[in-house]
């Protein structure tokens, strides 16, 4: 007698499960009985055997609170001669594990060994926790579990920062779980020490600050938090990281913005901000001066006269009157003739200017 193959090669320790045997000679030596045998294990009797051909017959088992393991298919005949079969046969637990949520779900590098509760379903006596990083390798966690919903799990230093580590069970079947649930590990937060320059203006539509620290990653975010908290303005341009982590630029639009003290903030990709307390003055512009020189010629005054200072964008009126038998004969403002001669007005002044005035009899 041959035992070729069986099929199904596995069960559930939940009911029974009906085998079928290829092979041949099942005719030629009757057959008395089969079972499932595995060394320590007592072995699991069959329930039937069908013989339909010499080469085919089907074998019922009831797997019902089996023990899970590789369990070899033996053939028993009549004159107590034992045929195997090549492929074992395993019984499983019927359900998958599965993985609800880790409480915390979350740990900062400095803070190994990581403590958390794994909540689920079916998870058996003498399963484990295991966590699986973004480039698939395995770190076998220290577990207890508490019952068939809960796991206690101490994680191992030597994580990788900033990254997400897939929670799995696996009970002693070898069934694991296929839930999505994560576990993320952070870098230290960025640390931020000095930032240049200290003072911004309400005029920059492209400024550009130089936050100094540590920790900072590329893709980081920086932001200038109003010192009431209800503004943020964060970076326009994407940020500028050194390659030691060090330095990082960041530019800024403030036209249209308040005047004040804003706390410099910087966030990473995984989500860690600065908790520092560094803060920059955002101001009005500080406005340039510039010089009008009034004259009067020979005949006549002028108001304002001589050299006046003024700020810029501001306006300057300068009115004349002449002496008794004169009249205004040209008015010239940066040395080109003014058709109005009654009053000269300089609007939205942005340089230095030129008025004179020249009377005649």
């Amino acid at each position: 007698m041959i035992i070729d193959s069986i099929s199904p090669d596995y069960g559930y320790n939940n009911g029974q499960v009906t085998v079928t045997v290829t092979g041949s000679g099942f005719e030629t030596e009757g057959i008395w009985t089969s079972i499932l045998e595995h060394p320590g294990i007592v072995p699991i009797q069959s329930s039937l055997v069908n013989i339909i051909s010499d080469s085919l017959i089907t074998i019922k088992f009831d797997l019902t609170g089996q023990v899970y393991a590789e369990y070899s298919l033996v053939i028993i005949t009549g004159l107590h001669n034992r045929y195997s079969c090549p492929t074992p046969f395993i019984v499983y637990y019927p359900y998958l594990p599965v993985v609800a949520e880790i409480i915390p779900s979350s740990g900062r590098i400095d803070e190994e060994p990581f403590t958390c509760t794994i909540n689920g379903d079916n998870f058996i006596y003498g399963s484990y926790v295991r966590m699986v990083n973004s480039s698939g390798e395995i770190v076998t966690t220290s577990s207890t579990n508490i019952d068939n919903n809960q796991f206690t799990s101490v994680f191992s230093p030597g994580m990788k920062k900033g990254d997400q580590y897939l929670v799995q069970v696996v009970n002693p079947d070898t069934q694991c779980s296929v839930d999505t649930v994560y576990f993320t590990v952070y870098d230290l937060p960025p640390a931020i020490s000095d930032v240049n320059p200290r003072t911004l203006y309400t005029s920059d539509s492209l400024c550009e600050i130089s936050i100094r620290g540590n920790g900072f990653l590329s893709g980081s975010v920086v932001s200038l938090l109003g010192n009431s908290g209800g503004m943020r303005i964060s970076n326009k341009t994407p940020t500028i990281v050194s390659a030691d982590g060090k330095i990082i630029t960041a530019s800024f639009d403030l036209s249209g913005f308040m005047t004040g003290e804003y706390h410099v903030i910087v966030e990473n990709p995984d989500g860690q901000c600065s908790t520092d307390t560094v803060f920059l003055q955002v101001k009005e512009p500080e406005k340039r001066s510039f010089k009008v020189t009034v004259a009067p010629g020979p005949g006549g005054n002028t108001i304002p006269y001589g050299v006046v200072t003024v700020l810029e964008s501001s306006t300057l009126a300068v009115s004349w009157t002449p002496d008794s038998g004169y009249e205004v004969c040209e008015v010239y403002l940066d040395g080109l003739i003014q058709k109005n001669h009654n009053s000269c007005i300089i609007e939205d002044i942005r340089g230095d200017h030129e008025i004179y005035v020249e009377f005649k009899k």
